[in-house]
């Protein structure tokens, strides 16, 4: 209805114009929600864009978990070589002791001796004797054996021998030269290897 009309109309029942101005008014108040909702959905996502979205933040998130779970993995065996690189420097350290106090002799028994306690301190995960089930994420020393267990936290790239396993073995090993004096075997060095196989990436 025009303006016009509604004067006309409001005039013949004896109503003012300024009645018919706030009628008109509030026509037009009440007209503008509706143009407001169908502006807004014409502006947001169809069903199809926010299944689209969800698929693609989705995979985002696999792949950035699969990667953080990676480097994870990657620092907890940076982290092992760290604590072998500390017990090869303890044992060689203690096998000059040896030497220079004229202990040759006594050498051979370092194979059989707990190598983490020639560390001072020794590592924060060292949980001492060996005794399964182990703690993921810990060092022990299986006194039985003789050597050095490790129980990887994170294992999703490490293939051990025998298959199945996760554990880690080290144990001592001494290298022997002959002696040209002598031609006896007598102590070169002393270190720390894989009591059984395995790859670790």
């Amino acid at each position: 209805m025009t303006d016009r009309n509604c004067g006309r109309q409001f005039a013949a029942r004896g109503f003012t114009a300024a009645a018919c101005a706030g009628v008109t008014q509030i026509r037009g108040v009440q007209a503008q929600p509706a143009a407001c909702k169908e502006g807004f959905f014409a502006a947001g996502f169809t069903l199809i864009e926010l299944l689209a979205v969800i698929c693609v933040a989705g995979v985002i998130a696999v792949i950035a978990a699969d990667r953080f779970l990676y480097l994870e993995e990657r620092a907890e065996k940076a982290a092992v070589q760290l604590v072998l690189a500390e017990v090869r420097l303890g044992l060689q350290i203690r096998m000059a002791e040896m030497f220079m106090t004229n202990q040759q002799a006594r050498v051979a028994a370092l194979e059989a001796e707990n190598p983490m306690r020639w560390l001072e301190p020794p590592p924060a995960n060292y949980a001492g004797e060996y005794v399964p089930p182990a703690r993921p994420g810990y060092w022990y020393y299986a006194a039985a054996e003789h050597q050095l267990v490790y129980l990887p936290h994170n294992s999703a790239y490490l293939d051990t021998e025998p298959p199945g396993g996760k554990e880690l073995w080290f144990r001592i090993a001494i290298r022997y030269e002959t002696s040209a004096l002598t031609g006896g075997r007598v102590p070169a060095g002393i270190g720390l290897t894989p009591a059984r196989g395995y790859k670790w990436f």
